[in-house]
């Protein structure tokens, strides 16, 4: 495997990861309306590592240097 196929699998996971994230703020917002900084932030990480991650799969070689 090349090293762009890692690093875009890498991304993948932590997208997923925090896409899960996304979803538990999200039931916890709704509950108590403190916490939407945090559905925010999950929010952000989710849409950052989907769009690394589509890089390194495309072979963009300023994502693996990163």
């Amino acid at each position: 495997m090349s090293n762009n196929v890692i690093v875009g699998i890498i991304f993948m996971a932590f997208s997923v990861a925090s896409f899960i994230g996304l979803v538990l703020a999200l039931v916890v917002a709704l509950e108590a309306e403190k916490t939407q900084m945090f559905f925010l932030v999950y929010a952000l990480l989710s849409v950052v590592f989907c769009r690394l991650a589509k890089r390194a799969f495309k072979g963009n070689k300023n994502v693996a240097k990163a």
